[in-house]
C-alpha cells in the first residue's frame, strides 16, 4: 500500500497546524480583538481539518454578527471544537458533526450536534466530559449537554470580551 498520499496529508495538516499556532501566540501577545466573521473563518478551517483527520463529515456555519471578540476566546473556541469533536468520534462513534458559531447580547455561542452515541449518565444525569467543562469555566462561559432524537447537542456559550475574572 502506498502511505506517501497519507503522509503528505499528514504533513500538510501539520504544517497548517503550525501556522495556526504562530497566529494564536502572535494574537495573544498583541491583546487584540478580532471580528466574529475571522473567528468564523478559522473555525470554518478547523472542521474541515477535522473531517479529514477523523474522516467524518464535519460541517460547519456561522451567524453573521458584528461582533468583536478576545483573542483569548479565539484560542479558547478553538480548542473546545477541536476536542469535542475528537470525543464524539473517539467516544461516541460519530460519522458526523454540525457546529453552529453565533453571537448574541454580549456572548459567543458554539453549538456541536453529532450522531454518535449518548454521554454515560452517573447518578441519573449526563455527564459532561471533564475537561470541556473545565475549560468553559475557566472561560467565563457555561456548557450543556442533551440528547434527542438521536442526536447529542452540546452547547457553549462563553463571554465575547475575554475570560472574566
Amino acid at each position: 500500500r502506498q502511505l506517501e498520499p497519507e503522509l503528505n496529508e499528514l504533513k500538510q495538516l501539520m504544517m497548517q497546524e503550525q501556522g495556526e499556532l504562530r497566529a494564536f501566540i502572535t494574537a495573544l501577545r498583541s491583546g487584540t480583538l478580532i471580528e466574529l466573521a475571522d473567528l468564523a473563518r478559522d473555525l470554518k478551517g478547523l472542521a474541515d481539518r477535522l473531517s479529514r483527520q477523523w474522516a467524518i463529515d464535519c460541517e460547519f456555519t456561522a451567524e453573521n454578527a458584528n461582533v468583536m471578540v478576545s483573542t483569548n476566546l479565539h484560542l479558547d473556541a478553538h480548542q473546545l471544537v477541536r476536542e469535542a469533536v475528537a470525543n464524539a468520534v473517539r467516544h461516541a462513534h460519530a460519522k458526523s458533526v454540525r457546529i453552529a458559531l453565533s453571537a448574541a447580547d454580549g456572548e459567543v455561542h458554539l453549538e456541536l450536534v453529532n450522531d454518535g452515541s449518548a454521554f454515560p449518565k452517573q447518578g441519573g444525569r449526563i455527564q459532561l466530559p471533564q475537561t470541556l467543562e473545565e475549560r468553559v469555566d475557566q472561560a467565563g462561559g457555561r456548557i450543556e449537554l442533551s440528547r434527542g432524537m438521536g442526536v447529542t447537542k452540546l452547547s457553549i456559550s462563553l463571554p465575547a470580551e475575554g475570560r472574566r475574572a
